[in-house]
Parts: structure tokens; C-alpha cells; sequence
């Protein structure tokens, strides 16, 4: 009967036959118990691929709260599962949008992923661990992940301070500043071209060598100036730099530049230099000085765009 009703099978069309003498009232008074009954109204809640899934291992399935929004949601889970069949379980519930993997719900549920498949952790790998503290920030990969539950160090949560906003980051202590960077990254906290040194200086903590630390009690911020950005941008790409002409109220300048460098970079360098004044438009100048700006790189114009 249950099996016929998430079918949405009309039943007036079925007739049901005993077959070992039991009345079918009784029957179905045996066969149903609470447990039948709460795995049920989930049946009807979800395709009949989930439910299939749910159908087979039965047996297995356990109940837990899974959080929506600000409130708890209690949801099946059977041990092992892919995060491809919690996440699709998780979406038809309505509990998740299609943008979330089933690996962030797990993480954020405090659900141990090991090899793509979710599981309970025990008790002891709950305790005094870090594995609660990387809950809250779901969206980081496995392998940032796996750097922090490695460390024998306690995280803690640092204030980021970028573009005006101040955001929560998990952080070691003296950690690399590659693999910080890369965290900001994956929290969509700094974008591909920001330069994360900057970002460690206006947030109170400070860079030395490729390690970030927390500033000491009576250490001031570290200054940060735009023109040690410009100096290490060219220092890196030296190989690729050139001179050009830049036109800016009625006069030429000579520049250095590298074929491609982001919009923000070209302004920096020219305002250190003192060609341009904070309030000037980057894009009237580079528009002016046969430049050309794509996806907020800056180029030089081609031959044929020359002609045009």
C-alpha cells in the first residue's frame, strides 16, 4: 500500500487480496508503526528516485536536525550516503538551494566526509577538537579543511577587514600566507587580484617572510602603502616590462607597464607617480592613451584597432 501511494497510484482501481488468512484491518495495524509512519511522510516529500534510495536501506536510516536558515530541520540520513544523494535529498526537502554541495551541508552539520561518502563522527572526534570551529564556514574545500583538522594548534577566528566590510575568517598563527590567502579566497572574502598583504595589514594582523601572524600586545599596525604594491607588482613581472606614453591634461608621461596589468594596478602606479590626482577617472586616461581595458585588465591596442 505504501509502495502503491508514493506511486500515486489511484486506489479505487486496487483490490487487495488475503493471502495468509490475517484480516487486512489487522494487517495494516501490525505493518505500521511510528517509525513506518515518520519514514512515510517523507516518502511523499521526495522523488521517487530518493525515496527508492531511502526504500532500500531502510533498515539503516537514521533521524537527525539539520539546519534551515535559523531553525533546526529533522531529515533521514543513512550513514555512507554520497554528497550527491544528501544534497539531492536535502534540495527536494526545500532545507537547501542547488548551489550547495551535499559536502558543505555536511560540514555545516557537523557530518564527517571521507571520500565523498557522510557519516556520524564519534564522540571522542567531536571533543575538544576543530572540527566544531570549521563548522560555521561550510564553504571552504576539502583540502583547506584538512590543512586545519591536521594542525595540532587551536583555530581561532580572526576579523577581516576588505572593501569596506569587516568578515569572519578561521586562522592559525603563524601560518602561510599562500594558504591564507587562499581561505579569503574560498570565503569570497578578497577577489583574484587583491593583494593579500594589504588585506593582513588593515585587519590588525602582520606579514613576515610568507608567514601572518597576530600583531603582539604593544606591536603597532604594520604601514601599507600602495607604492610597495607597484614596486612588487614590476619587481615580479620585470621580464615583462615596457615603457609607454601616457596622455593626461594636455601632457605626456613615460611609464612603465606590463601588457595585461589589472585596471586598479595601472592607477596605483600612476598616482604614486603623481601623474594623476586621487579623483581622476583611470578609465579617461586609459581611453586617451591608446589603451584599451578588458575585464579590468588594461592593454595596448592592436594594429588594425590603431587604424580604426
Amino acid at each position: 500500500m505504501r509502495i502503491l501511494q508514493n506511486l500515486q497510484t489511484d486506489l479505487n482501481f486496487v483490490k487487495l487480496i488475503d493471502y495468509d488468512g490475517l484480516p487486512l484491518t489487522e494487517r495494516s495495524q501490525t505493518a505500521t508503526t511510528p517509525l513506518t509512519q515518520k519514514i512515510d511522510s517523507f516518502y511523499k516529500k521526495l522523488s521517487g528516485d530518493s525515496a527508492g534510495f531511502l526504500r532500500r536501506y531502510e533498515d539503516r536510516i537514521k533521524f537527525i536536525f539539520v539546519t534551515s536558515g535559523k531553525n533546526f530541520v529533522e531529515v533521514p540520513f543513512v550513514p555512507g550516503m554520497t554528497g550527491d544523494r544528501f544534497k539531492k535529498i536535502l534540495c527536494e526537502l526545500k532545507i537547501i538551494g542547488k548551489k550547495v554541495t551535499g559536502i558543505q551541508a555536511a560540514h555545516g552539520n557537523l557530518l564527517k566526509v571521507l571520500n565523498d561518502r557522510i557519516y556520524f563522527y564519534q564522540e571522542e572526534e567531536l571533543e575538544n577538537s576543530n572540527i566544531g570551529r570549521l563548522a560555521k564556514f561550510p564553504q571552504l574545500s576539502n583540502d583547506v579543511r584538512k590543512f586545519f583538522l591536521q594542525s595540532k594548534k587551536d583555530i581561532v577566528t580572526v576579523f577581516i577587514k576588505y572593501g569596506g566590510q569587516i568578515r569572519e575568517s578561521p586562522f592559525l598563527n603563524g601560518m602561510r600566507i599562500d594558504m591564507f590567502s587562499r581561505i579569503l579566497h574560498e570565503l569570497k572574502i578578497i577577489g583574484k587580484n587583491t593583494d593579500v598583504r594589504k588585506v593582513i595589514a588593515m585587519s590588525l594582523l602582520k606579514a613576515e617572510g610568507d608567514f601572518v601572524y597576530f600583531l603582539g600586545e604593544n606591536e603597532p599596525p604594520q604601514p601599507f602603502e600602495d607604492k610597495k604594491i607597484v614596486e612588487k607588482f614590476f619587481s615580479e613581472h620585470k621580464d615583462e616590462v615596457r615603457k609607454i606614453f601616457i596622455k593626461h591634461d594636455g601632457q605626456l608621461y613615460e611609464v612603465p607597464f606590463v601588457n595585461g596589468m589589472a585596471t586598479s594596478m595601472l592607477a596605483k602606479s600612476l598616482r604614486g607617480s603623481k601623474i594623476i590626482g586621487r579623483n581622476a577617472s583611470i578609465r579617461k586616461v586609459i581611453a586617451a592613451s591608446l589603451l584599451k581595458i578588458k575585464n579590468n585588465r588594461v592593454y595596448l591596442l592592436g594594429e588594425e584597432e590603431l587604424t580604426k
